[in-house]
């Protein structure tokens, strides 16, 4: 087991895309710990995909979809993310 520092890069409720300094391996299965308003979210995920893109400091690009082991708490990630997706769509949804 080892801690990864990682930058979240894009996140939908079913998973997100994560930058790092070292490789992410395709298959590892890991838990994504995210301060939201201040309390801190884990999330258990499986990394699916890890490419090398040239130069910075995190050069890592990683897919990783979230893990239903548990049932997700309100103020979990994925649940975050589908009251923001909502609320996106409803605002489509007006403007037209």
């Amino acid at each position: 087991m080892r801690r990864v520092p990682i930058r979240v890069r894009d996140v939908s409720t079913s998973g997100c895309q994560l930058e790092s300094p070292d490789v992410l391996m395709e298959g590892a299965v890991g838990q994504l710990e995210i301060a939201i308003d201040g309390q801190l979210q884990k999330e258990p995920l499986r990394v699916c995909r890890s490419i090398r893109t040239p130069g910075g400091q995190w050069p890592w690009r990683s897919g990783a979809h979230f893990l239903a082991l548990e049932v997700p708490s309100p103020a979990s990630v994925r649940n975050v993310v589908a009251r923001f997706e909502i609320l996106d769509e409803l605002a489509g949804i007006r403007l037209r």
